[in-house]
C-alpha cells in the first residue's frame, strides 16, 4: 500500500499499517468537512496481470471484513450513506512508478502494495491459496527472472462526506441495529466488517512484466540489470535487444525474453506480446494519455465524470470504530495486529511454495530424458520437495482456519481455540529450502555423490536433506575455490556424479602417451579396460604427433575450433555434452533435437578450445538446418572436423559406408573446399607420384559410437555359430578408409569410455594440430547441390518447362563465359609465342576467371529469380514488393530455394569445368598475400621472387599496368526477338562502377529488404555470410609491408571473397535504395543491417556522433555527407586517410538511403 495525503475527512487516532512500498502524495485543492491533510493508505485494484478487482464509485462506503470464511466476500454492504450529496468528487495529483527485479520477498511485497493485515482476505496471496499465476511468475528460479514495471497516475478521487461535526451517517439497516438494545458489536463486525471504503481513486495504470528464461541454469542478474536500465530509454532498448540477440548467437545458453503488458484507464490497447521497442512506445503513449487526463480533470471534473474515463485504480480504508462509538477502536487495532502476523506467515509460505513448485518443474524438464536420472536423481528430489510443499500447504490451511475465528476469539474477549500460525525457518530450515531451489551452500571440504574422497572446494547449488539433518550435493551445482576474495568456478554440472567427472577433467593433465594407435582386440580378455576406446592414426598424423612428443611440445588450443558433424541419433550431441559439460536434450533414432549450431568451450586443459555441435543429418534435413551446418563450417577457422557415426549393428563395413552415403555426410565432404590442401591446391586433381602428392585434403576425425551394441552383436553371432567372437576393428577401419578418402584418424567409443580418454585422444589431437586451421568456403550454390536438404516442390503445371528454360539460359551464358575465358588464354598464348612474356608482364587469366565466376553467380541468381516469378505467376519486378504479407513472402522464398536447388547442378558443372581447365588456386593463383603481414600482391608472370615485402607499390615502374587493377564485366542482352535473343559479355578492367547485373539490381535490393523483415528467413541470410579472413591491408602507393623477404610459392592464397572485399575483383551491386521503404524512425544499427553485412561496422561510429536514428541524420542537412565520410574512414582497419572506391560507394549508398527515407 502507498501512503497518500488527501483531504477526505478528519481521522481520529488509530493504528495504521504500511508496507515498504514507495510513498507518494495526493493533494486536493481544498478541504470539505475536515481540517487539514491526513495520511491514508492506497490499496490497488490491479496487481500485475494476475490479480484484478473491479470496483466503481458505487463501492464507496462499503464494509471490508478481514476474518472471512472460505467462500465469503471481503467487501460487505455499505456502512455509511453516500447519497444526496454525501459523496464528494475532487481532483488530485498523484503519480507513482515501480521498476524492480523480483529477486527477493521484499520486492514482491512492495510491488503488491497490500499490507500484511489486508493480504489475508484481499490480493493475489489468497488467489488459489497462494498458487496463483502472479506468484509463480514473480519468484526467481535458477532459470528464470522477472522484472515488473508499473506506472500509476491518479487524477481525481471520491470520498464520503462528513457533516460539520465530522460525523458520518450510518445506513438505515445499521442505524436500526445500533438503536436496538440487544445489538452487540460482534453482530456489526460480522455483517459489515471492521473497515469501510472511505475513498475511491480514479486514474490510469500501466503494468509491464519482463520474464527472461534461460535454457540452462545461469546467473541472470547481469542481464536483468541491463534490461532494467533499458526500459523506457529508446537507444538503450535497441542496444539491449542487439546484445540479447548476440548473446544467444554466441552462447549455448539460449535466452528468451517474454513481455506482457496491460493498461487501464487509457485510450489504447497494449499488444499481446510487445517487444522492448514497443514497450518504450507504450510508456510514452501512457505518459501522454495520463497528462491529458489530468489536464481534463483539472479543467472540468464534472464533464469528465459524464464520460467512461473514470477508471478506478485504487481505494483506501478506514476503521468503522473511528466513527461509531458503539465499536471498540482498541479491538479493531488488535484485530489488525493479529491479521498482520497471519499475513506474514501467508506471504512466506506462499512464496516458498511457488519457488519450490517452479524449481521442481524445471528439474523435471532437465532430467526427464534420461531414465537413469529420472529414477536415481529426480525421484529422491521430488519426494523431499513434495513433502515440503505439503508442509507449506498445511501451514496455509492453518492460516485460513485462524482467519475464520469469530471476532471475540481474535481480540481475546474469550479464550482462543487456535494459536497464531507461524512458519518456522530457524535451525537451518531456510538453508534446506534454499537447497531445494538451487541456492544451497556447503563449505569445503565436500563429498560428491559416488566419490570416496572429499574435494577441497565450496559447493553451491541444489542440495538434499540427509538422515542426520545435514545437506548433501544433489542435481545441478558448482564447485568453487574456497577463497572469499575471488570466487573461481572450478566445475559445474547437472548432477554430482557429472560434477565429480568434471573436477577430474579440470585437474587433468593430457597424457601424450595415450595418443597412439591402440586397439583392445578382445573385450572378453581379463586385461580389457572398458574406460578406454580404440584409436587408429594415419601415418602422416602419427609422424606429426611423434614430432611434437620429441620436442616435448605442449598442446595448444588457443583460437582453435572443433566441429562435430553426424547423423541423427549418432551420439554427436552426447559427445558434445561430455567434452564441454554442456547440458541439453539428446536425440533418439531418426529425430534430431539440435536445430541450431551450439558452441561451448571444452574444459580443463583444453578450456580455450571451442566445440561446435550442429544439427543432425539424415536422408533429408530442413533448409534452415542445412544453412546452420554450412554457417558452422564457413564461419572462422576450423581446426578439426569430428564426424560422429554409430557402428553398424550388422557389423559389416559395407553397411556402415552405405549409412554414411544415406545421411549425406559423404556428399558434404564432396564440396570443393574439402578437396584442397592448406595451400588451396585441389589434391584430387594431382597425379600419383607428383611433387605435391604428400599434400592432403581435409580429413575428418571419425568417432564411431555404440561400441557396446556392436560388440554385443558380434558375441551373439559368434554364439550362434559356436565360435569365439573376433573383433576385427583394424580391418573395419582400413575398409572404411579405402572407400571414404576423407576419413583420417578413427576412434571407437562406447558409453563406458571415460571423458579423460576422450580428452587424451580426440581433444588432444586438436591441440597438437599444426597449421590445421582452415577457412572453408562453401558457395550457396554448392550447398544446394551437396547438402541433403529437403525443399517442398512447388505446385505448378508448367514447372518442368519453366525449369528447362532456366537451365537453357544458364547454359547459353556459360557458353559466353567460356568464350571470354578462351580469349584470355589465347591472348596469353599469343603473347608467349611472340615473346612478350617477361618480368613486367601482367597475366589477365586469373582475374578474368574471378570475374567470370561472378558473372555466372549473378546469372544463376537472375535465372532463379525469373523462374520463381513465373512459377508464382507475378511479374519479376513485383516478386518482392508485398513484404508485409509474411506468409506469402515465405511461400515465395520456398519456391526460390527449390529453384536454386534444381539449378545448382547446372552452375556447379560449369564452374567445375572452368576451374579444372584454368586453376587459380595454389601455386597458380594470381593474387597472394604476405604470410607475415597479409599485404596482398598481384602476380606478374615470371615474378616468383617478390623480394622484400613492401617494395612492390600500387603502380610499379617495372610493370606495364597497375598491379591492383580491378576487373569487372559488362553483360548486354536483347530479347526483342524471343527466338533469337542477342547476348554479349565483355571483360573490362580499370576503375569505375560495376556494370554487372544492372537489370536485376532492383529485384535483388527488394529481396534483401524482404530478408530483413521476415524473421523466418534466417537461413537465407546465412547464405550471404562471408568467411572471416585474416587480411589486414591491401598494397597501395605509400603503404609498405612488413619488410620480410617473401617468395611467391610461400605466399598465402587470397580467397575470392577477400578479393571482393579489397576491391580487387567486382563488388556487389551498390544498393540504390530510393525504392525501399525505410522509415526515418529506424535505429542506426537496424539501418546499417538493412543495407548489408558490410555496413554493420559503421553503426558504432554513427552512434558516437549521437546519430541513433535515421531522423537524427536527416536533421544534419548539408553536413551529413562529411560526417558519413569521416565515419567510413575511421571504421576501416587501419583508419584510412582518404576514401577508396568501395568506401566511396558506401558513402553514396548511406547518403541516398537517408535522403530517401520516409517520414
Amino acid at each position: 500500500m502507498q501512503e497518500v495525503q488527501g483531504c477526505t475527512q478528519q481521522r481520529r487516532m488509530g493504528q495504521s499499517y504500511s508496507s515498504s512500498g514507495t510513498k507518494s502524495v495526493l493533494r486536493s485543492d481544498g478541504t470539505e468537512g475536515g481540517v487539514g491533510f491526513t495520511m491514508v493508505q492506497i490499496v490497488p485494484v490491479i496487481v500485475g496481470s494476475g490479480f484484478s478487482k473491479g470496483l466503481s464509485v458505487d463501492d464507496l462506503g462499503r464494509g471490508f471484513k478481514l476474518n472471512i470464511q472460505s467462500d465469503e466476500e471481503t467487501f460487505k454492504p455499505r456502512v455509511f450513506k453516500v447519497d444526496h450529496g454525501r459523496s464528494v468528487f475532487k481532483t488530485g495529483k498523484h503519480a507513482s512508478s515501480f521498476c524492480k527485479i523480483m529477486d527477493s520477498d521484499d520486492k514482491i511485497k512492495e510491488h503488491m502494495e497490500i499490507a500484511g493485515h489486508l493480504s489475508v482476505s484481499y490480493g493475489p496471496l489468497i488467489s488459489g491459496a497462494g498458487s496463483g499465476t502472479y506468484l509463480s511468475e514473480s519468484v526467481k528460479t535458477s532459470r528464470r527472472s522477472t522484472l515488473r514495471y508499473r506506472s500509476r497516475v491518479c487524477h481525481s478521487f471520491a470520498h464520503v462526506k462528513q457533516d460539520d461535526a465530522g460525523v458520518l451517517e450510518p445506513v438505515d439497516d445499521l442505524a436500526s441495529m445500533l438503536a436496538s438494545n440487544g445489538c452487540a458489536s460482534d453482530d456489526i463486525a460480522e455483517r459489515y466488517g471492521t473497515k469501510f471504503v472511505d475513498q475511491i481513486l480514479f486514474g490510469c495504470q500501466l503494468d509491464v512484466q519482463f520474464s527472461v528464461t534461460s535454457s540452462e541454469d545461469m546467473d541472470l542478474s547481469e542481464i536483468m540489470a541491463k534490461l532494467k536500465g533499458a526500459i523506457g530509454v529508446g537507444p538503450l532498448s535497441v542496444e539491449f535487444s542487439a546484445d540479447f540477440a548476440r548473446r544467444n548467437e554466441e552462447s549455448s545458453h539460449k535466452l528468451s525474453l517474454e513481455i506482457s503488458a496491460t493498461a487501464s484507464g487509457v485510450n489504447f490497447v497494449c499488444p499481446a506480446k510487445p517487444n522492448l521497442e514497443e514497450v518504450v512506445q507504450l510508456i510514452e503513449d501512457f505518459n501522454a494519455e495520463s497528462k491529458a487526463l489530468q489536464e481534463r480533470a483539472d479543467q472540468d471534473l464534472e464533464d469528465l465524470k459524464r464520460t467512461d474515463r473514470m477508471t478506478v485504480v485504487g481505494f483506501s480504508l478506514a476503521n468503522i470504530a473511528d466513527y461509531l462509538t458503539q465499536l471498540s477502536r482498541a479491538e479493531a487495532s488488535m484485530l489488525d495486529e493479529k491479521m498482520q502476523s497471519v499475513g506474514e506467515c501467508v506471504a512466506a509460505a506462499s512464496l516458498w511454495k511457488a519457488r519450490l513448485e517452479g524449481a521442481k518443474m524445471e528439474r523435471h524438464t532437465v532430467h526427464r530424458y534420461s531414465a537413469r536420472e529420472r529414477e536415481l536423481v529426480l525421484r529422491p528430489y521430488e519426494k523431499q520437495v513434495d513433502a515440503e510443499i505439503a508442509r507449506l500447504k498445511k501451514k496455509l490451511k492453518e492460516c485460513w482456519e485462524y482467519r475464520k475465528l469469530p471476532l471475540a476469539e481474535l481480540v481475546g474477549r474469550i479464550t482462543p481455540t487456535k494459536e497464531i500460525p507461524k512458519l518456522d525457518l530457524g535451525g537451518g530450515e531456510e538453508n534446506i529450502l534454499h537447497g531445494y531451489i538451487g541456492n544451497g551452500f556447503i563449505s569445503s571440504p565436500v563429498r560428491l555423490w559416488g566419490s570416496v574422497e572429499e574435494v577441497c572446494y565450496d559447493y553451491e547449488g541444489f542440495t538434499l536433506r540427509n538422515d542426520d539433518g545435514k545437506v548433501k550435493p544433489w542435481m545441478a551445482g558448482r564447485l568453487l575455490e574456497p577463497n572469499e576474495q575471488a570466487r573461481v568456478i572450478v566445475a559445474a554440472a547437472e548432477t554430482p556424479e557429472k560434477l565429480w567427472l568434471e573436477v577430474q577433467i579440470a585437474n587433468h593433465v593430457l597424457n601424450p602417451d595415450v595418443l597412439v594407435t591402440q586397439c583392445q582386440n578382445d573385450p572378453m580378455a581379463p586385461y580389457y579396460d572398458p574406460t578406454k576406446g580404440e584409436l587408429f592414426l594415419p601415418e602422416h598424423v602419427r609422424k606429426q604427433v611423434e614430432d611434437y612428443k620429441m620436442r616435448n611440445a605442449v598442446p595448444s588450443f588457443l583460437s582453435k575450433t572443433m566441429l562435430l558433424l553426424g547423423g541423427q541419433g549418432s551420439g554427436k550431441t552426447t559427445l558434445h555434452k561430455k567434452l564441454t559439460g554442456d547440458i541439453g536434450m539428446t536425440s533418439y533414432a531418426m529425430q534430431t533435437c539440435t536445430k541450431m549450431r551450439v558452441s561451448a568451450r571444452a574444459q580443463g586443459p583444453a578450456k580455450d578450445l571451442i566445440v561446435v555441435d550442429t544439427p543432425g543429418l539424415g536422408q533429408s534435413i530442413r533448409f534452415d538446418e542445412a544453412m546452420e551446418i554450412r554457417k558452422a563450417l564457413i564461419t572462422g577457422d576450423v581446426t578439426q572436423i569430428v564426424m560422429v557415426a554409430p557402428l553398424p549393428i550388422t557389423c559389416r563395413a559395407e553397411d556402415f559406408i552405405a549409412g554414411i552415403h544415406g545421411n549425406g555426410l559423404d556428399s558434404i565432404m564432396n564440396c570443393d573446399t574439402f578437396k584442397k590442401d592448406k595451400d588451396g591446391i585441389d589434391v584430387t586433381m594431382l597425379k600419383p607420384g607428383s611433387s605435391n602428392e604428400p599434400l592432403k585434403r581435409t580429413q575428418v576425425f571419425l568417432v564411431l559410437t555404440h561400441r557396446d551394441a556392436y560388440e554385443s552383436k558380434i558375441r551373439e553371432l559368434a554364439r550362434l555359430e559356436g565360435e569365439r567372437p573376433v573383433f576385427q576393428y583394424q580391418r573395419f577401419v582400413d575398409e572404411v578408409r579405402s572407400r571414404l578418402p576423407f576419413v583420417g584418424p578413427v576412434a571407437i567409443v562406447g558409453p563406458e569410455v571415460s571423458v579423460k580418454w576422450m580428452y587424451d585422444t580426440i581433444v588432444a589431437l586438436a591441440g597438437y594440430a599444426k597449421d590445421w586451421n582452415t577457412n572453408y568456403e562453401i558457395p550457396l550454390v554448392e550447398c544446394f547441390r551437396e547438402f541433403p536438404m529437403s525443399i517442398p516442390r512447388p505446385q505448378n503445371a508448367g514447372l518442368e518447362d519453366i525449369l528447362f528454360h532456366a537451365r537453357s539460359e544458364i547454359a547459353a551464358r556459360a557458353a559466353l563465359a567460356r568464350e571470354e575465358m578462351s580469349a584470355a588464354v589465347n591472348q596469353k598464348a599469343y603473347d608467349h609465342g611472340n615473346k612478350k612474356i617477361s618480368g613486367n608482364y601482367v597475366d589477365m587469366v586469373g582475374p578474368t576467371i574471378d570475374v567470370i565466376f561472378k558473372f555466372l553467380d549473378d546469372s544463376f541468381d537472375e535465372c532463379a529469380m525469373d523462374a520463381t516469378a513465373k512459377i508464382v505467376g507475378v511479374p519479376l519486378d513485383e516478386l518482392w514488393l508485398d513484404a508485409s504479407n509474411e506468409n506469402e513472402m515465405n511461400a515465395r522464398i520456398n519456391v526460390l530455394n527449390y529453384v536454386k536447388q534444381v539449378l545448382a547442378a547446372e552452375l556447379s558443372a560449369v564452374r567445375g569445368d572452368i576451374a579444372r581447365q584454368y586453376p587459380v588456386g595454389g601455386s597458380t593463383a594470381v593474387y597472394k598475400a604476405c604470410p607475415q603481414c597479409n599485404t596482398i600482391f598481384l602476380k606478374p608472370t615470371g615474378c616468383d621472387r617478390l623480394g622484400v615485402c613492401g617494395t612492390v607499390l600500387k603502380r610499379d615502374q617495372d610493370h606495364d599496368v597497375p598491379l591492383d587493377t580491378p576487373y569487372r564485366y559488362e553483360y548486354i542482352q536483347d530479347r526483342s526477338d524471343p527466338f533469337r535473343p542477342i547476348r554479349r559479355l565483355k571483360i573490362l578492367k580499370g576503375q569505375g562502377d560495376d556494370l554487372a547485373g544492372k537489370d536485376l539490381s532492383g529485384i535483388r535490393r527488394l529481396f534483401r529488404v524482404v530478408q530483413v523483415r521476415i524473421q523466418e528467413l534466417v537461413a537465407l541470410r546465412l547464405g550471404e555470410t562471408e568467411p572471416k579472413s585474416g587480411t589486414q591491408q591491401v598494397s597501395s602507393a605509400g603503404t609498405w609491408g612488413c619488410g620480410a623477404t617473401i617468395n611467391w610459392l610461400e605466399a598465402r592464397v587470397v580467397p575470392h571473397a577477400e578479393l571482393v572485399r579489397k576491391g580487387l575483383v567486382p563488388t556487389k551491386d551498390i544498393k540504390e535504395l530510393e525504392v525501399c521503404n525505410i522509415p526515418s524512425s529506424m535505429s542506426t544499427p537496424e539501418f546499417m543491417n538493412s543495407l548489408g553485412s558490410e555496413f554493420e561496422v559503421y553503426s558504432r561510429g554513427f552512434e558516437d556522433f549521437g546519430l541513433h536514428t535515421i531522423q537524427n541524420m536527416k536533421l544534419l542537412g548539408e553536413i551529413l555527407k562529411p560526417i558519413i565520410q569521416a565515419v567510413v574512414q575511421e571504421s576501416s582497419d587501419p583508419p584510412s586517410s582518404q576514401l577508396n572506391a568501395i568506401q566511396a560507394s558506401h558513402v553514396k549508398t548511406i547518403l541516398l538511403s537517408v535522403q530517401n527515407a520516409t517520414a
